[in-house]
C-alpha cells in the first residue's frame, strides 16, 4: 500500500511540474492554464514537500528494519 501511495504522489508531482512548465513557457497564446499559474506553483511546492517527507520517512523506516 505504501508503494502505491508513493507512486501516486510522484505521478501527481510530475504531472504538476509538466503543467507548471507549460504554463510558464507560454507556448500557446490562449493558454487556459495561464490563469492558474499561481495555484500550480503553490501546489507544486506543497506536493514536492509532501513527497520529500514521505520519501524521508520511508527511508528511515527501511533503516530501522
Amino acid at each position: 500500500m505504501d508503494r502505491i501511495i508513493t507512486l501516486l504522489l510522484w505521478v501527481l508531482l510530475i504531472a504538476n511540474a509538466v503543467a507548471l512548465i507549460v504554463t510558464l513557457i507560454d507556448l500557446w497564446p490562449d493558454n487556459p492554464l495561464k490563469e492558474y499559474s499561481f495555484l500550480l506553483g503553490i501546489s507544486f511546492i506543497t506536493l514536492g514537500g509532501l513527497a520529500r517527507q514521505v520519501n524521508k520517512r520511508k527511508s528511515e523506516s527501511q533503516l530501522k528494519h
